[in-house]
């Protein structure tokens, strides 16, 4: 579990980082060649790139910021792998 969750993470960045780099290349290009741009398709052009700043936002939150729910799923996954004999040593650890 999570492994999968770690690819998945792994997934989601390329794509998005992917994404933003083709965005940011084709901007560039045209400007470099001096590609004529409508006026409707700058405005379009600059919300896309908005937009992915702002996913880019999110994906250095997620791998960043995420220690604690990183924590919790750890525990969890602790949880579901003990057999009864470590589930009872840490039960009576606690009542001590």
């Amino acid at each position: 579990m999570l492994q999968q969750m770690q690819a998945n993470r792994w997934k989601i960045t390329a794509i998005i980082l992917g994404l933003f780099f083709l965005i940011i290349v084709g901007i560039n290009s045209a400007v470099f060649f001096g590609v004529e741009i409508a006026e409707n398709w700058k405005e379009m052009l600059l919300i896309l790139f908005g937009a992915f700043v702002g996913n880019l936002n999110k994906v250095v939150d997620y791998w960043f910021n995420s220690e604690d729910r990183d924590k919790m799923l750890i525990a969890k996954v602790d949880e579901e792998d003990d057999t009864p004999e470590v589930l009872a040593a840490k039960y009576s650890k606690k009542e001590e």
